[in-house]
């Protein structure tokens, strides 16, 4: 049976199935592509051929730097023997039945949380769910390397895009952001966004090497030797203002309040540039 009702102007769900050998409860965090198919993928699960687990999972409609507390006052309720917050940054004390899936930060190494899920309930991806848990882990290359064609890359990307809540405008200011806003150093390139959503940035400057976007509220760096800079954030990393994920050439990215410290942004995006600068 599948229950729904409104949290704070947010949908929340809760999926109940018979002959139960487990309990858990799933908290959703940050919406894109992979997030998407992951609620999907848990609403199905009473169709299933073999339902193992007795689920259900909470969605509050969040956005990218979920955290917790965003589910403080459910989780008293919550009736289960688990409960496995998905990319979900942990701001507050833990239920001593909570866990977490995730594939960012230290835990880059792992498999995408689509591909965690799945295997926690004896799943089996289709093609389309692998290709969007490959570009959540490792995005154009990625899925270029696994033998995507052109159109799956192109309908991924978008559907990715649609689920972050990129709009036509964000298109727009991206493309006016990239021809107005930005510059070249050291071979970096650095734009100044005028939209938030940053995907639209990256999307139209696809492929690059080295990327730095960033305006008042967060600041991203993509590509080459994006690890080097874990170390250079470790402060802001351990109170859950910096975030990293796709490993060594993947991304690291700084939250509005991680900015505070940075009034003026160009030596930080100096300092930046000089921790990845590559021959």
């Amino acid at each position: 049976m599948l229950y729904c009702f409104n949290v704070s102007r947010s949908i929340v769900f809760y999926n109940s199935l018979m002959s139960a050998i487990e309990d858990i409860v799933f908290l959703l965090g940050g919406c894109d592509l992979e997030m998407s198919e992951i609620r999907q993928m848990l609403k199905n699960y009473r169709q299933s051929d073999n339902p193992e687990y007795h689920i259900g999972y909470l969605d509050k409609d969040l956005q990218w730097g979920a955290r917790l507390s965003s589910y403080r006052e459910l989780i008293p309720g919550i009736k289960a023997k688990k409960i496995i917050g998905v990319e979900i940054t942990e701001d507050i004390p833990l239920p001593p039945n909570y866990s977490g899936i995730d594939h960012h930060g230290d835990k880059s190494a792992l498999s995408s949380s689509i591909e965690q899920v799945a295997n926690l309930l004896h799943l089996t991806l289709t093609r389309y769910q692998t290709l969007i848990a490959i570009n959540d882990r490792a995005y154009i290359p990625g899925m270029v390397a696994y033998g995507a064609t052109a159109d799956e890359i192109s309908n991924i990307r978008k559907a990715d895009r649609r689920e972050q809540g990129v709009t036509v405008t964000d298109e727009q200011l991206a493309e006016q952001s990239i021809h107005h806003h930005s510059y070249i150093k050291s071979g970096v390139t650095v734009v100044n966004s005028l939209t938030e959503k940053f995907s639209a940035v990256t999307d139209l400057l696809f492929p690059y090497s080295s990327l730095l976007v960033y305006n008042d509220n967060a600041l991203v760096y993509y590509g080459l030797n994006a690890g080097k800079l874990t170390n250079l954030f470790t402060g802001l990393t351990s109170e859950c203002l910096a975030y990293s994920g796709g490993g060594m050439n993947g991304f690291m990215g700084i939250t509005a309040q991680g900015l505070l410290s940075y009034p003026d942004k160009e030596p930080l995006i100096t300092m930046i540039i000089n921790a990845v600068h590559h021959e």
